[in-house]
């Protein structure tokens, strides 16, 4: 927050607080509670992890599509009322593009909370916040304002979502945590 506020001007830090505040409702709407329901009953042994994980990324992604029209209304017809420049618009796409690979991200969190191995969410959280806080900076610094900023989540996402992957094999094929 310190380098955009100083970087982005007021006008363009206002509109980057829409365009923050617009993606934080949506990604409301993609997550749904569904990760404390899915670790639930995957910890129950309810449903398989397998399914699980199948099911909600379904669910998540239906919610995504759901959420697309109203993303292009307010992108779209209804971008003068939000005041925001060709850039933040942009921007706003590529921010909502970047919360499908937050789709398997949190969905991998929950069976990881499932299998109670959540010293691994926080490793990963705090890779991906240094990794968002370096590259945001770096966008900013480069010149490349809200469509930088907007790329950087979708990199750090996508890392995020990879890295949970790649770490919950176990918790995905159904392993249960010793404990």
């Amino acid at each position: 927050a310190l380098v955009y506020l100083r970087l982005l001007g007021r006008t363009d830090v206002g509109a980057y607080q829409f365009l923050v505040v617009f993606t934080t409702y949506l990604d409301t709407l993609v997550d749904f509670g569904l990760n404390a329901l899915m670790a639930r009953e995957v910890s129950r042994g309810t449903v398989g992890a397998g399914a699980a994980f199948r099911a909600v990324n379904l669910v998540r992604l239906g919610l995504w599509l759901a959420g697309l029209p109203l993303v292009g209304l307010v992108y779209g017809p209804l971008r003068p009322a939000t005041n925001l420049p060709d850039d933040a618009v942009l921007a706003g796409w590529v921010f909502y593009v970047a919360l499908l690979p937050s789709v398997l991200a949190k969905t991998t969190s929950g069976l990881l909370w499932a299998a109670e191995r959540l010293e691994v969410t926080a490793a990963v959280s705090i890779v991906t916040t240094i990794l968002k806080t370096v590259l945001g900076t770096a966008a900013l610094f480069a010149g490349y304002g809200f469509v930088g900023l907007a790329a950087t989540s979708l990199v750090v996402n996508t890392v995020t979502a990879a890295l949970l992957l790649m770490l919950s094999a176990g918790a995905r094929s159904g392993e249960r945590a010793a404990g």
